[in-house]
C-alpha cells in the first residue's frame, strides 16, 4: 500500500516511520531525502508487509538469527548498522 502523508509541524522521520510502521530507510529512499522534513512537505509512505519493530533487550545479533539475515542484508534492506527499540525494519 502507497499513500501520500502531508509533513505537520514537529514530525520527523523517527516519528513518522513510527506512527505508520514503515522503516526509516524505507521513507528516506522512497522520498530522495537528503536533508530535514519540512511543514507542508508531502513525501510517499509505503507500507511494507516484511517489517518488524524492534522490542527493548533485543540486539541486531538476536535479530539476524531470529530472520536468518546476514549483516551485508540487514544493511542492504534498513541502510544501517543497528537497532533500537521501536525501530521499524525491514527484513
Amino acid at each position: 500500500m502507497e499513500f501520500f502523508y502531508r509533513v505537520k509541524k514537529g514530525d520527523d522521520i523517527r516519528l513518522i516511520s513510527e506512527k505508520f510502521t514503515v522503516s526509516p530507510f524505507t521513507v528516506i529512499k522512497l522520498n530522495s531525502l537528503k536533508e530535514e522534513l519540512y511543514e507542508g512537505q508531502v513525501i510517499i509512505i509505503k507500507k511494507n508487509e516484511n517489517t518488524y519493530t524492534v522490542k527493548v533487550g533485543e540486539t541486531l545479533e538476536m535479530i539476524l538469527n531470529k530472520f536468518n539475515l546476514s549483516r551485508e542484508e540487514f544493511i542492504e534492506k534498513n541502510g544501517v548498522n543497528f537497532v533500537y527499540p521501536d525501530l521499524v525494519i525491514n527484513i
